[in-house]
């Protein structure tokens, strides 16, 4: 499919916009009036998540066009969300929720309580940033069993992503040495 996705946290109805080359872009109406706060591709569908609604901070569309409310993880922002591995997994403050078809969604254990902001999927790995000082990362190989990770700062980390065979993830913290890369060692 050749179709940007982009999402709101404002506006009225019209919170979704898709663009067929990354120039000239179309408002969409959303599924509600959420805080709708990332978007995912994966199994021919788009996967958005939110930071307010009730019961239903998920919505999907196999076009980018049509939305359709799915009910999620009830009372939690949902920051970030990515596909990988067959599995649509979400972050937020001390959450974790994946969906094998993007409809069924379940509660995971995070492995300790922290904001996570940003996860991603690369080279058969999920990893999970969060906004704390500290020690802010998390792994897991299935998206379902989470560990600590430790990141080279203590920083508050806002996005991680996957590209050229490394994790890179960037901080909003104010100092020179706010990105920070790693490779996932096999094991």
């Amino acid at each position: 499919m050749n179709t940007f996705v982009a999402v709101s946290n404002s506006g009225d109805g019209n919170r979704v916009m898709t663009s067929p080359d990354g120039d000239i872009w179309t408002s969409r109406e959303s599924a509600s009036n959420n805080w709708w706060s990332s978007v995912a591709f994966g199994m021919g569908t788009f996967v958005a998540v939110a930071k307010t609604g009730f019961g239903n901070r998920v919505m999907t569309s196999t076009n980018g066009i049509d939305w359709e409310s799915q009910t999620s993880v009830p009372n939690h922002e949902w920051n970030c969300v990515t596909y990988g591995g067959d599995l649509f997994v979400a972050v937020a403050t001390n959450r974790i929720m994946t969906s094998p078809d993007s409809v069924s969604w379940t509660l995971r254990t995070s492995p300790n309580f922290k904001a996570w902001s940003s996860v991603t999927y690369g080279d058969g790995v999920f990893v999970a940033v969060a906004e704390a000082l500290g020690d802010e990362a998390m792994y897991s190989r299935d998206g379902i069993n989470w560990r600590t990770g430790s990141t080279a700062k203590g920083y508050a980390w806002s996005s991680v992503t996957f590209g050229d065979g490394m994790f890179v993830a960037v901080s909003s913290t104010e100092a020179m040495d706010n990105v920070m890369t790693g490779m996932e060692s096999s094991g």
